[in-house]
């Protein structure tokens, strides 16, 4: 039997399954790979749980400190770009702060063909991105 894997406790409430252990699902219980309430994931290995617990704020700032956060920008470039080869497709958006202006910007990595009918859906999926970073004013970690 595989090994159970951490789930979100209101998304075990939501669907309704559970091996009898309080926050513990085994994968093949669930149909969904994300709650409809959230969309965080559902499940998860408890290795990829376990290293989601030490990246907090006090993990950010000692990046800042050090000056790493390129070399994490760099990582998730090369996370898509490995995605894509196995044969996924990945969008991944993100926003920073603008050191001129203060305001959120929003960025987008994507390894899609530069056709015209993708150029103008990321496009327009890279305004709705940034509506919401303005919106909240910061980034949400789920």
């Amino acid at each position: 039997m595989s090994e159970p894997m951490t789930v979100q406790l209101h998304c075990v409430i939501e669907k309704g399954f559970s091996n009898g252990e309080k926050g513990r699902l085994f994968p093949y219980a669930v149909s969904r790979k994300t709650c409809s309430s959230c969309f965080a994931t559902i499940y998860q290995k408890n290795k990829v749980a376990a290293k989601k617990v030490t990246l907090d704020r006090k993990w950010g700032e000692r990046v800042l400190k050090n000056r790493n956060a390129g070399r994490v920008v760099d990582s998730a470039h090369i996370a898509v770009k490995k995605l894509s080869a196995l044969g996924y497709v990945p969008i991944l958006f993100f926003g920073k702060k603008d050191k001129a202006s203060g305001k959120w910007v929003a960025d987008v990595v994507t390894h899609l063909p530069p056709t015209e009918d993708n150029l103008k859906i990321v496009a327009t999926m890279r305004k709705a991105y940034n509506f919401v970073l303005i919106k909240e004013g910061r980034i949400c970690v789920i």
